[in-house]
């Protein structure tokens, strides 16, 4: 079964929040909805300053769903659509180890662009680290 026709269940808002505090600019975010359940699914919130990924999430039973992928594609779609509101979308430098596994997944089909150094695994320390190179 394809991605997509997983996400028929779905239901998927942009949320524009604005932070009052100038100095870190404020985020916005991509909210799923399970529509069967009416329970949260996932969410993915990136800096309106920059477009670094701040926070990705999937609730373990809605995972390997293309929800993730959805969303970033969503938050793509929301720069292009109105570029002086929202920064293009980009992975963070600190990244979990499935944060990095998604990461080049997006790269891998297309939909990123390089993934940049992992500051956040340190390869010797973390026995889970796949170097992706």
């Amino acid at each position: 079964m394809a991605a997509k026709d997983n996400l028929s269940n779905y239901q998927f808002q942009l949320d524009p929040r604005n932070s009052e505090d100038e100095d870190i600019g404020g985020t916005a975010a991509i909210h799923a909805k399970d529509t069967t359940t009416g329970k949260y699914a996932g969410s993915l919130i990136w800096w309106q300053r920059g477009g670094g990924v701040n926070h990705v999430e999937v609730w373990p039973e809605h995972q390997n769903k293309g929800i993730a992928t959805h969303m970033w594609k969503l938050a793509q779609q929301a720069h292009k659509d109105a570029p002086f509101h929202y920064s293009e979308i980009h992975h963070s430098n600190f990244r979990t180890v499935d944060g990095d596994a998604w990461a080049h997944s997006l790269w891998k089909k297309g939909l990123a662009e390089r993934v940049p150094y992992n500051d956040m695994i340190d390869e010797s320390g973390d026995p889970e680290y796949r170097d992706w190179e």
